[in-house]
């Protein structure tokens, strides 16, 4: 257990700044860049991106919030179930001598059926999360496209343009 929060906290650090300063940052100020680009060109089309990546980094905390509780139990599992482990490899002997050892697996057993069950509820949760994500990328990508197709044909926006907000699009989908 203590093995496992140690290697933890020595990873996060760097997790940390990577998220912050390398993924974070450059998101979001690609993500402002691209929007006014387009926004110069076309409103309607930087609305729909814009209300887009809106609804999807709502989408991303709260299924963050409904992720939380199950990721905190599942981890803590893990930890026990890597401390019983260790426990038991490095005494061994010990074990096999006095303890036992019908009793020590059945603990283990138990420990690696709670994980599953939790791991289960928070991959579901995963799942429903990329499904829910695809639709909504889906539906915002045809309702892009046939605004695009409309401003073009009626000379509103150089195909430029329409190129630059659907890849834009494309890239956000990517990146969300």
């Amino acid at each position: 257990a203590l093995t496992t929060k140690f290697n933890d906290f020595t990873r996060s650090y760097v997790t940390l700044q990577d998220l912050v300063i390398i993924q974070t940052l450059g998101f979001v100020i690609s993500m402002i860049v691209g929007i006014a680009l387009v926004a110069f060109q076309s409103t309607q089309l930087a609305a729909v991106l814009f209300v887009y990546i809106f609804i999807l980094a709502v989408q991303v905390r709260v299924m963050l919030k409904i992720r939380t509780p199950y990721r905190a139990v599942r981890k803590n599992i893990r930890s026990s179930i890597t401390g019983d482990v260790a426990d038991m490899l490095t005494n061994n002997l010990v074990v096999k001598t006095f303890a036992n050892e019908p009793l020590e697996i059945r603990s283990i057993t138990k420990k690696t059926d709670a994980f599953m069950k939790i791991f289960r509820k928070d991959i579901g949760i995963v799942v429903t999360d990329g499904s829910t994500r695809h639709l909504l990328t889906t539906f915002v990508q045809i309702v892009a496209i046939i605004l695009a197709l409309n401003q073009l044909r009626n000379g509103t926006i150089s195909v430029a343009t329409a190129v630059f907000a659907l890849s834009f699009l494309q890239r956000v989908a990517a990146q969300m």
